[in-house]
Order: structure tokens, then sequence, then C-alpha cells
């Protein structure tokens, strides 16, 4: 069978981009900040996972979100919101780059208070980890967001028989 060897000389961002596809499951989330002026800003990402049981931390590799970045450097706080299968076109629309002034949650993502931060939250996301920052580690173009949970909010409709899978097969 024919294979395509990605060699450290060709890994270029698009060529990893490419490669990453085949990193199955990977969850599609929603990193919530807060702007300077007190607006909600939003960052859909796919590299975010959990780095500690004890003390409980989450982990979310931002790249050219340097927005995001900001916004968690000022605040210390932020919030991963999970997309469903039925909401993942909704967070494929916010993918993209965006000004400093565009508020990308649009009507289609109603907004709601977190519990333990002033950060807003996607209110139809059954799962949230609400955050308070620890750590950023820069590799590359990347930067690794380490935030300490202070409340991990699940709906109870994602939990149990019959529930909506969290995982994004694909791109």
């Amino acid at each position: 069978m024919p294979k395509r060897v990605f060699t450290a000389r060709h890994l270029t961002y698009g060529a990893v981009r490419e490669a990453l596809t085949e990193v199955v499951p990977r969850p599609l989330a929603w990193v919530t900040t807060t702007s300077r002026d007190g607006q909600p800003h939003l960052a859909a990402q796919s590299f975010v996972t959990l780095v500690s049981a004890d003390p409980p931390m989450a982990g979310v590799t931002l790249f050219g979100e340097q927005e995001t970045l900001a916004n968690i450097e000022r605040s210390h706080e932020f919030v991963v919101s999970f997309a469903t299968a039925d909401s993942v076109q909704r967070a494929e629309e916010v993918l993209g780059e965006f000004e400093p002034d565009v508020h990308e949650f649009g009507a289609a993502l109603p907004l709601e208070s977190a519990d333990t931060v002033t950060v807003q939250r996607p209110s139809d996301s059954p799962v949230h980890m609400e955050c308070q920052l620890h750590a950023v580690l820069n590799f590359g173009n990347g930067h690794l967001v380490i935030g300490r949970l202070t409340a991990f909010v699940v709906d109870d409709a994602a939990r149990g028989p019959g529930r909506t899978p969290l995982a994004v097969i694909g791109s």
C-alpha cells in the first residue's frame, strides 16, 4: 500500500495540518476569553486536552490566536467549551482569523455566564472547563496554555446512554 512520508524538511505548517487530520478522535472546542474592552472573544480549537488530574488542569495549544493569548495573559481566565456533533458546523464557522473588534459568536452562539470565572461561555455546549491561567509554554509557532480548572461543568444530558459524543472524527 502506498504511503505518504512527511520527513523533517517537508514538515511545513500546511503539511502538518494535513497530516493532523489523521490524529483522531480530537475534540473541537471553543476557547472563550474577555477582550480588554470587556467583549467576549471566541476561538475554535482542536488541540485541547486534560494535562493533570491532581490538581485538575487543562491544556490548549493556540496557533496564531494572538488575541486569545493576550486576553488570557491579561485576565488569567478562560473557558473551554466542547462542541457536539450537532454544533460542529457552527464551531467551524469561527475557525478563521477575525479582526480584534469582530464579535465571532454571532446570533448562532448564545452566551451565558460562567460559574467561577468572569468569562462568558456558549450556553449550548454540554461541557465546560472553567480555568485560571497556570502557565504558557511556547513551542515554535504554538503556545500551550495550561489552566487550572476552577469548575468542570457537565450537562446531565451529556452523560450516560444516548449521549451525543464530544469527539469529532476528521478534519
